[in-house]
């Protein structure tokens, strides 16, 4: 299927609009209109869009004190030769309430180290934190929203006035600790963590599955439909917590993800056919990264407000003055959408 470059530059258009766009690329062989995403954010306005070009090289660290949308090209994409975006930490400064991010991989997003109080709005979807999410120095979350992510742990910062809704995201460290506000914890993976949920307080979990490790130190709150298997102490709900509709020590009969094993994108966490884990959700439906009723997750970490540009490829050598040049490109929505 051949394209012109004009017919790519409208398919590409059909990216969600989120008021000025701005390209961000760090590579000389495909530029962007900034080259770092620091010039990028300074050069921005708030309610602003960043995208930012998967390429092969790191974009490194950067601070955000205004509310801006970071949109990636996935973290996992599934492609011809794929490259992800890609970067080091995260600080988050007051003046960045309401910001969204999507589609790409982080080590670190953190409050600075000034002293502060509520960040509020925040979005996380489709983020691979290879480390973590923190709230320190006295800053904590309201209404704080991470969904369709893998994280090693995030850090509530204990604060009692603060809000948030995890749901479809894979733990692969020490998942959720330090949380004593509102907490809601809903369809979710925890894959071999030591302390599961650990310093938390007054969370509801529920539609979870809660495979390897151990939940850790948690009170006062209500585990509903959950699955656990292969924890030091398999009791759901545990110690003096309380809840109904779970099911303790079950295997859920994933498709492939042996026990005592970390996290992997080789696994695939969806539920074989009789698997008990498919009919226990509260709405009788399966638990896990891949149930409830607006299910999207993808281990591709495809963002799902961009098209996909699967294949591009230049078929002709040579341009004549005058003359087209010609492009089979293979364009897609995301995967699981």
């Amino acid at each position: 299927m051949k394209k012109s470059l004009f017919t790519i530059i409208i398919l590409l258009a059909c990216v969600r609009v989120f008021a000025t766009q701005i390209s961000v690329s760090n590579s000389t062989q495909n530029p962007g209109q900034y080259s770092t995403i620091a010039a990028a954010i300074t050069a921005a306005s708030a309610g602003d869009t960043l995208l930012v070009h998967p390429t092969a090289t790191n974009y490194g660290n950067f601070s955000l004190n205004k509310k801006l949308v970071i949109i990636g090209g996935g973290f996992n994409v599934q492609k011809t030769n794929p490259f992800y975006t890609t970067f080091g930490g995260i600080t988050l400064q007051p003046g960045c309430d309401g910001s969204r991010f999507f589609g790409f991989r982080v080590g670190t997003v953190s409050t600075t180290t000034s002293a502060g109080a509520a960040m509020d709005s925040l979005f996380f979807e489709d983020i691979y934190f290879t480390q973590y999410l923190g709230f320190f120095y006295s800053f904590y979350p309201t209404n704080l929203v991470v969904r369709n992510c893998i994280v090693d742990f995030i850090n509530l910062s204990s604060a009692t006035s603060s809000s948030a809704t995890i749901s479809h995201c894979i733990f692969e460290g020490d998942a959720i600790e330090a949380s004593t506000g509102s907490l809601l914890v809903e369809y979710c993976l925890f894959q071999g963590s030591t302390n599961q949920l650990n310093g938390v307080s007054g969370a509801v979990i529920q539609n979870c599955i809660l495979y390897d490790g151990n939940i850790g130190s948690i009170s006062l709150s209500t585990f509903n439909n959950c699955m656990s298997f292969n924890l030091t102490n398999n009791t759901l709900p545990p110690g003096t917590n309380i809840g109904s509709g779970n099911q303790s020590g079950v295997d859920p009969l994933f498709v492939n993800n042996p026990i005592n094993q970390a996290f992997s994108f080789t696994r695939d966490y969806h539920l074989q056919v009789g698997s008990p884990a498919l009919t226990a959700a509260t709405d009788g439906g399966q638990i896990g990264v891949y149930g409830g009723p607006n299910a999207t997750f993808s281990l591709s970490g495809e963002p799902l407000n961009s098209p996909i540009v699967r294949d591009f490829i230049i078929t002709n050598a040579a341009v004549p003055v005058n003359g087209n040049l010609d492009i089979d490109v293979t364009i897609t929505k995301p995967l699981d959408q």
